[in-house]
């Protein structure tokens, strides 16, 4: 059984609704409700005014539709900013012309089950959207570290719960700095620097609703400084050829770093790790790499090292370095040669033993 015979496709909140009372099923209701004057009150010659009570499923709010027992219509009116969807018809009151009441209501055993099953669907009317949320931010600004492009996700504010919206970005400030990445994430283009200079930025964001409504919101995006370890691509030697013969306890190279949060402090140190292996016959004084042996490119060509830098603020980099062992110019016999002229009286078998001692391990 149904009391309402006619009503819009979509009852609107907050919008005068017409609905059509069905008069032969409410006839037929208070036929059946086994009320003493059931009679009087099922011939609607004695009808002055039929109401009905409408209460939402959590019976917070009320309305009422007066209906015109001429035209059987009423209008069903809700709050504009009523959020509840659902609403019961709970009591039916008949006045007669005699102002005599006649009531149906959900605690009438006879009408319970016809009253259970009137239900009225009410929808929010469309409404702009109110505001824009980012995650994380406060007063609309927010602060993130540097060399990250993540700002936040967005979240629009609108009465209409069950509304969709697209984000923007609106031309003007910094917004060609920004991009919305997805449905709802706002972030840089490029991750920004603190070191660049620039460490405020300003964003406006729109959001638009499924009916083209629109709130915009400006942002206030504040950069924040990060310990940077130095660039692995800025840690040096000043060379990585090591000439054979060398002196032991030379400097073979120097060391060179820079680093992004303009620390020009460092402290260089051999490490274990990939790349090791050779690191034992090296040794660090300041920024100079020096070796404890002389080499011969006859026993080895090439020494691998690990080293680490380290910054003033405790950041650092490790990183593995080769260097190739160039072969001398002068053969044995040129330096023969050269100690046969500075020591012509000697034997070349003397110059073999003495000359030549320890110039090579």
């Amino acid at each position: 059984m149904t009391l309402i015979q006619s009503k819009p496709s979509s009852v609107v909140a907050g919008t005068n609704n017409v609905l059509t009372m069905d008069k032969a099923q409410l006839i037929s209701l208070i036929t059946n409700s086994g009320d003493a004057n059931a009679a009087y009150y099922a011939d609607e010659a004695n009808w002055k005014r039929v109401v009905f009570y409408y209460q939402d499923y959590t019976k917070k709010q009320k309305t009422v539709v007066m209906f015109d027992t001429s035209t059987n219509q009423g209008k069903f009116k809700t709050s504009s900013k009523s959020k509840y969807n659902k609403w019961q018809l709970r009591r039916i009151i008949i006045e007669d012309k005699d102002n005599g009441l006649f009531t149906l209501s959900r605690s009438v055993s006879s009408a319970t089950s016809a009253l259970n099953a009137q239900e009225m669907d009410v929808i929010s009317p469309n409404v702009a959207p109110t505001g824009i949320m980012l995650t994380g931010a406060a007063n609309n600004a927010k602060s993130i570290a540097e060399n990250t492009t993540f700002v936040g996700n967005l979240a629009a504010v609108d009465e209409n719960s069950n509304d969709s919206h697209v984000f923007s970005i609106v031309s003007g400030g910094d917004g060609a700095d920004f991009e919305i990445v997805g449905n709802n994430a706002l972030h840089f283009k490029v991750a920004p620097s603190f070191e660049s200079g620039k460490t405020s930025y300003t964003v406006t964001v729109k959001a638009t609703d499924l009916e083209g409504l629109f709130v915009s919101q400006t942002f206030t995006i504040t950069v924040v400084d990060v310990a940077e370890a130095p660039p692995a691509e800025s840690f040096v030697a000043s060379t990585s050829n090591i000439q054979e013969l060398n002196a032991a306890d030379k400097t073979v190279a120097t060391l060179v770093a820079a680093d992004p949060d303009g620390i020009n402090s460092f402290t260089f140190s051999l490490v274990a790790g990939n790349g090791d292996s050779d690191n034992n016959v090296f040794y660090i004084v300041g920024d100079k790499l020096k070796t404890k042996l002389s080499f011969s490119y006859a026993k080895k060509n090439s020494y691998s090292i690990r080293l680490k830098v380290t910054d003033a603020a405790g950041s650092f980099t490790e990183k593995n370095f080769v260097f190739s062992i160039l072969e001398s110019s002068m053969s044995y016999w040129s330096l023969v040669s050269e100690a046969t002229s500075l020591a012509p009286s000697l034997q070349p078998s003397v110059y073999k033993s003495s000359y030549f001692t320890n110039t090579s391990s």
